[in-house]
């Protein structure tokens, strides 16, 4: 059977906080787009020793890794059927999460640090379907024809009932984390899921210091642009200068501070990183 194979055009940034700049301090988020393997990886470190760029580093860098592979293995065929089974792929991400979140807590350990540990993404297309595992609060979005979907669920907590606008207003404030990679033997709660994808289709991912800045009506009003680069810069200045975020947050929190100032306050004030993916048909195999 002959069958095509949708590729990514990948724009990606990452911009450090303003007082990391200031003091020459390393970025704690990691990104690796491989768009030949349809593979997309995103971490945020955190940690309470300043080490945090680390634990991202040995997320990303051991998911890479194991993931290549996978990739791979999807993609290569003996005896006419493929190494991989692609319903199998996400129990093997899965477990590539467990063993990482464990090598990431020895990792605190021996740093003799009380806290060390990352948000991890990872999403892999291959035919017509991407396939997503994520714990943290970066997100993954969806945009097709039918609007902006949110794939992945912040790992913060929320109180019962708010919707989906509410509980990205709620992000803003609440910056504890209940699920992470460095819990060690911890029982980790991961995340996974499977999405049909069209030519056209964009997957956005991005850390909490973009999301935050950005809400949903903006994402996708900037998603239906169908001009990559220009979305790129879109997203770079609400980054920079955040709208309806700031808006929120002076009428709800900050009122004595002018609109100005709290766009000021929010702007770059966390690790920024974002990788935006536009699929597009590539070539058939088979």
């Amino acid at each position: 059977m002959i069958t095509k194979q949708l590729r990514g055009i990948v724009r990606s940034r990452s911009l450090k906080a303003k007082k990391k700049v200031k003091k020459h301090i390393p970025g704690d988020d990691k990104k690796l787009p491989l768009p030949h393997l349809g593979l997309y990886i995103l971490a945020d470190g955190m940690t309470s020793g300043g080490f945090g760029y680390h634990a991202a580093g040995k997320a990303v860098g051991y998911l890479g890794e194991e993931c290549s592979v996978l990739a791979k293995a999807l993609r290569d065929k003996e005896d006419g059927e493929p190494i991989l089974d692609p319903e199998a792929l996400l129990g093997f991400v899965r477990n590539a999460f467990l063993a990482v979140n464990q090598d990431i807590s020895d990792m605190a350990y021996n740093r003799e640090l009380k806290f060390m540990g990352t948000t991890l993404d990872i999403c892999m297309t291959f035919e017509n379907k991407a396939y997503f595992a994520h714990v943290g609060d970066s997100r993954i979005y969806h945009f097709s024809a039918e609007g902006l979907d949110q794939l992945t669920v912040d790992n913060i907590p929320t109180p019962p009932g708010l919707n989906e606008e509410e509980r990205g207003y709620h992000a803003l404030v609440e910056h504890r984390l209940t699920e992470y990679l460095g819990t060690g033997s911890g029982e980790l709660h991961i995340q996974t899921g499977v999405i049909d994808i069209g030519p056209g289709d964009l997957i956005f991912m991005a850390t909490d210091g973009v999301t935050n800045n950005i809400h949903k009506a903006e994402l996708e009003e900037i998603c239906a642009l169908n001009d990559v680069n220009l979305m790129k810069k879109r997203i770079i200045k609400l980054v920079k200068e955040p709208g309806l975020m700031a808006s929120w947050l002076h009428e709800n929190k900050y009122p004595e501070n002018s609109l100005r100032e709290v766009q000021e306050k929010m702007g770059r004030r966390d690790d920024a990183t974002f990788m935006l993916i536009q699929m597009i048909e590539g070539k058939k195999y088979g």
